[in-house]
């Protein structure tokens, strides 16, 4: 294993665990746990853990589900084997996965050798024995190497302990552990035989009957638990990965419990905590058997029940959702680590194993995943269709908002359709083979929209409505696999459709959740609207519901005014004079209306420089002023440009400028100051404030006035500073998750582009710069960048656009896509830049560049794009553009 930054190694919040180069070596804290868990040395009581949201871990909000990094997450996979790590291809086959949306796979620390590229975890000697006491260095780096490439793709890895069909028939053979094979023991000291011709579900082999409960073999147990820390001391610094003490075992329970208590003791040991679980043999998950998981969730924190997979049709269903009903008064995940059914194999065909993995989503699987081939459909192009097309639904609606609702059908045949929904909000139709339903729709008013997912394609394939108030017919387009999402038809939003509420959107970093905005347009061609804009300005729009609003100056009157359109025609509703005053002294790039306005849904709020003092105002969504504050003086020769910003209950506003700086947070209902931060440098900068989950606390972050900061926002104190590194910025800072890493870019007069961990204290400046570039053309003044899937994209003025790996910063490409002012914007995997002359191009990160898209719009600007409601709105130096497809004003 490498040795890297702790911190970019093994993921936030674990200071005590440390992976070591090599693998003979062994964490300080796992050496200790060893050493208790060795025979006849007792346990001493466990310290009191606190859970860290970051690690893998039931969803607190809905614990039938995961979350990871602090968000909730499904998971989705199928990959080509189950030993994962051992597959020559490994990072190739883990790029495919990551690409189709897939984010869970099944590593077995399976040795047998199945395809001859597979080896042993202990060292071979020249005379052909194995020595149990020494490691093979290249098992454990092929395992170190799944870790990392797994963590850097945010893939889930479920472990599986131990594998029984190694240790049996003709694999057992010639495996290390076999008396013959080793120099470490004897058959009569082992207690072990040479052969073990049965299936291993007959359970006659001793070497799983060697725990204290058990027969108590000391000897063997030695080994055993060797084997067991050393794949601990390479995964427990890792935050996401789950346990399995068995791959579908019939063995005794005593087995099951002593590993389970082992690996919560070494994780305890090593201050972090994990999840665990066994999967039992039993075909019918009512067996006695299942039941030492299901009732015992002290022990084992979620349930695997991949065995159901056998069962089929109403059955496979009825039997999973009396799993859910068994533990509905503890709720945990429950996975599916493998479905069975492909038509090479003996359990079932392809048809099976694709209704057997959708049942269990649509059933409220918290991870399903597709078996390896033979036995599954592993990662073919059916099995990825099907991940692809999960990847869409889950962004379109949130599954654990979702509860199984096989109630609200009717008119239905065994098998015929399946339902999880939020009645009223959305609802998830699933079709095993086409047919028509009753859904009852009876308490919900409205239009709904019927969106079809062609499941055997993995894309949208049409959509119909239905009204509410009664009980509807749902009828399949046709025979095969679908799936209804059906959602109230609002103004033809998708669920995740978002608001574009303020600067870069809803999240302040450019980024969107949605995944049907347009990515092909002309200035006359999948345009829904176009209407003029009095006066100038570079504000960009914001979007709220059925509201689009911007800011403008008016040359002939000196009137800063607020501007409210109808969103879905695009006729101004209402002006109204924020201000009317002299105009400032300004750069020539800028305008007297450049401040983004900000809204929360019920005011709009806005910030002008009257003369030399700057005012914020708050207008409902009828144009009524409810407030004005003048917080303080600003003085710049560029003039003024600070964007208000929102969080929680305060309007906040970067005021850096040549004087006295500050940045002040107002009361959102009435404009009164509840913090200030002085900013003492008497430098100009106009970057808003940006908000994250970063370094275990919420960070306000920005560059500007000669530093770089970190500060509270809900008291303006400072967490941490950096000092210059220049003297100038106006782009945001954004943070990327996959590397948890802080981005600043700037600025003027020098060029400097940062990546800063965000777990600092203090002055940072010498010790939290992860990566820095100093390139001209690599660097931004004007344009905020993006931080999106482990990439950090960025965009200098004068048009260099530049792709950096976010982990390392190396840069991947460069390409020049036209002069620069508005800034990045990301959806659906895509990253927009839009050009001074209005051309934007649409690319795919990655290590190549790649153009999905180049569109003209016939007008230039300087104003950032919003993203929003399946649309894109572009302020040009005269119009507002509604990009996509019109929504009826009727509706």
């Amino acid at each position: 294993m490498t040795t890297r930054s702790n911190r970019n190694h093994q993921g936030p919040s674990i200071s005590r665990l440390q992976p070591h180069a090599g693998s003979s070596g062994i964490g300080r804290s796992l050496l200790m746990a060893i050493m208790l868990t060795l025979p006849g040395t007792a346990w001493t009581q466990p310290s009191t853990l606190t859970p860290n949201p970051d690690r893998i871990r039931p969803y607190p909000a809905n614990p039938w589900y995961w979350q990871y990094r602090g968000t909730p997450v499904l998971l989705l996979g199928g990959s080509k084997d189950d030993n994962l790590f051992q597959i020559p291809d490994l990072k190739d086959h883990l790029d495919a996965l990551q690409a189709a949306g897939a984010n869970y796979i099944r590593n077995t620390m399976s040795d047998r050798p199945d395809f001859g590229f597979e080896v042993y975890p202990f060292k071979r000697l020249e005379s052909g024995k194995y020595d149990l006491n020494q490691w093979n260095d290249a098992y454990w780096q092929r395992f170190a190497n799944l870790l990392k490439w797994t963590h850097e793709r945010n893939i889930i890895v479920q472990i599986e302990v131990w594998d029984r069909f190694d240790h049996s028939r003709d694999n057992w053979i010639a495996h290390p552990y076999n008396p013959k094979n080793n120099l470490n023991y004897t058959f009569a000291e082992s207690g072990l035989a040479e052969d073990y011709p049965d299936h291993p579900g007959a359970n006659k082999q001793p070497f799983f009957f060697t725990t204290p409960a058990q027969r108590n073999n000391q000897l063997l147990l030695k080994y055993q638990q060797r084997f067991v820390a050393e794949m601990l001391r390479h995964s427990l610094p890792y935050p996401h990965v789950l346990y399995c003490i068995d791959n579908e075992t019939s063995g005794e329970e005593a087995w099951a419990v002593y590993w389970a208590g082992f690996i919560r003791q070494h994780a305890e040991a090593a201050g972090v905590d994990v999840f665990v679980t066994q999967m039992w043999d039993d075909w019918d998950l009512k067996a006695e058997r299942h039941r030492r998981t299901f009732d015992h969730p002290e022990r084992f924190a979620f349930a695997d029940v991949s065995q159901n997979n056998h069962q089929k049709g109403q059955t496979h269903w009825d039997n999973f959702q009396w799993v859910r009903s068994r533990l509905a008064s503890q709720p945990r995940p429950i996975n599916t680590v493998k479905t069975y059914g492909a038509d090479s194999g003996r359990f079932g065909n392809d048809r099976d194993g694709l209704e057997r993995w959708w049942r269990h989503l649509i059933g409220g699987a918290a991870g399903v995943r597709f078996h390896r081939p033979d036995s599954g459909l592993g990662f073919s192009a059916k099995a990825e269709a099907s991940i692809r097309a999960a990847r869409k639904l889950a962004s379109e609606t949130a599954f654990w908002e979702l509860n199984p609702a096989q109630n609200l059908l009717r008119e239905r045949e065994p098998n015929e359709a399946y339902l999880t929904a939020n009645p009223g909000k959305a609802y998830l139709l699933y079709f095993p083979n086409g047919g028509s339903v009753e859904l009852d729709l009876r308490s919900h008013r409205g239009t709904f929209t019927v969106r079809w997912l062609d499941l055997a394609h993995g894309d949208w394939a049409g959509r119909d409505s239905v009204t509410g108030d009664d009980w509807r017919s749902i009828t399949a387009p046709a025979q095969n696999h679908w799936v209804a999402l059906i959602q109230p038809a609002a103004i033809g939003l998708s669920g995740r459709a978002e608001n574009w509420p303020q600067w870069r959107g809803p999240r302040g970093d450019g980024t969107s959740l949605e995944t049907h905005l347009p990515v092909h347009w002309t200035a006359t061609s999948n345009v829904a609207w176009t209407v003029e804009v009095p006066g100038t300005g570079h504000a960009s729009p914001i979007v709220w519901g059925d509201r689009v609003f911007t800011v403008s100056a008016i040359p002939e009157t000196e009137d800063r005014v607020l501007l409210a359109f109808d969103r879905r025609t695009g006729r101004q509703l209402w002006r109204r004079t924020v201000l009317h005053s002299p105009f400032e002294r300004k750069h020539a790039l800028n305008s007297h209306a450049s401040s983004t306005p900000a809204t929360d849904g019920e005011r709009v709020f806005t910030a002008f420089l009257d003369v030399r003092e700057v005012i914020v105002a708050a207008h409902d969504f009828d144009g009524n002023q409810r407030w004005t504050s003048r917080p303080g003086l600003f003085q710049s020769m560029h003039g003024f440009c600070s964007s208000p910003v929102l969080f929680d209950d305060k309007v906040i506003v970067n005021c850096d400028h040549d004087g006295d700086g500050y940045i002040v947070a107002l009361s959102r209902q009435t404009g009164s100051e509840l913090w200030r931060i002085d900013r003492p440098n008497k430098t100009r900068s106009y970057c808003p404030p940006t908000f994250f989950e970063a370094g275990g606390r919420t960070q306000m972050v920005l560059s500007g006035t000669l530093c770089v900061t970190s500060y509270d926002p809900n008291n303006g104190r400072l967490r941490w500073i950096i000092d210059g590194p220049t003297e100038q910025f106006v782009a945001s800072m954004v943070y990327s998750r996959e590397a948890d890493l802080f981005f600043m870019t700037g600025g003027y007069p020098d060029h400097h582009l940062l990546a800063i961990r965000p777990d600092g204290a203090g002055n940072v400046t010498k010790s939290h710069i992860a990566w820095r570039h100093n390139r001209a053309s690599y660097v931004s003044y004007v344009p905020s960048p993006i931080a999106v899937a482990g990439y950090f994209l960025v965009v200098s003025d004068p048009g260099f656009a530049c792709c950096f790996d976010a982990r390392t910063g190396e840069l991947q490409w460069q390409e020049k896509v036209g002069s620069h002012h508005a800034s990045l914007v990301t959806a659906n995997g895509l990253v927009y830049f839009l050009s001074d002359d209005g051309i934007t191009t649409v690319v795919r990160p990655g290590p190549t560049y790649q153009v999905v898209a180049r569109n003209e719009l016939g007008e230039g600007t300087f104003a950032s794009p919003a993203l929003s409601q399946e649309q894109i709105f572009i302020r040009g130096e005269q119009r507002l553009h509604c990009i996509g497809v019109a929504v009826p004003a009727t509706m």
